[in-house]
């Protein structure tokens, strides 16, 4: 049987909006853990921080971020298709047993575009997207793969 691993998660986020305050999921592997709006302001300085912990069995997890919601209402483009204003989520710092991952959630995470819906749920890409993103402005799914236990996968990727 696996050894279990209590591991704690804190997410920073804040948003650029002018008509809807961006929509996020989280989620581990594929369990839900949260659905909310970040009404947090980049302009204002404000951030909105989500913190949680969950029981993992050892081996390899996801932690996965979703933007969900955005239409091209939300969007505001000219004549020339220069965008005026937007909706983003931004992902400042993720931080897993109180470690800051700095430049490694955005070397090693990987976002992927929704390409529909399927009975309600989002369908994403099989190919992440080449740019690396902490700036999502495209309903999508950001996924960072990590190992419990975790000091053994911080002593491999930091």
């Amino acid at each position: 049987m696996s050894d279990i691993e209590t591991v704690e998660f804190k997410l920073t986020m804040d948003s650029v909006w002018w008509k809807d305050a961006p929509n996020y999921e989280i989620l581990i592997d594929d369990d839900f853990i949260e659905y909310g709006q970040v009404t947090e302001k980049e302009e204002d300085g404000q951030q909105k921080i989500i913190s949680f912990s969950e029981d993992l069995e050892e081996g390899e997890h996801y932690l996965k971020i979703r933007l969900l919601g955005k239409t091209d209402i939300n969007t505001q483009v000219d004549d020339s298709g220069k965008i005026l204003k937007d909706q983003l989520l931004n992902l400042k710092q993720v931080e897993i047993d109180e470690i800051e991952l700095d430049y490694l959630y955005y070397s090693s995470g990987e976002f992927y575009r929704q390409t529909g819906t399927s009975n309600g749920s989002p369908v994403f890409s099989d190919t992440p997207e080449p740019e690396k993103y902490q700036n999502f402005g495209f309903n999508g799914e950001w996924r960072l793969k990590f190992s419990v236990p975790t000091y053994m996968w911080f002593l491999e990727n930091l």
